[in-house]
């Protein structure tokens, strides 16, 4: 997905059950453009969308 022009966000379904708030905080945050970083964590992976050239 992400080669073809989309950010992709991953979270683990057990931190989407148990903190959903903070998850909707970092959709929100991704959305707004707050959060551009690639980022690896053991629950939270995000690959923003890549430059074509």
């Amino acid at each position: 997905m992400n080669t073809n022009g989309w950010s992709v966000a991953r979270f683990w379904n057990t931190e989407v059950l148990r903190e959903l708030k903070s998850v909707l905080e970092t959709i929100v945050a991704i959305c707004d453009g707050r959060l551009v970083e690639r980022t690896h964590a053991t629950d939270f992976t995000f690959l923003p969308v890549t430059e074509r050239s």
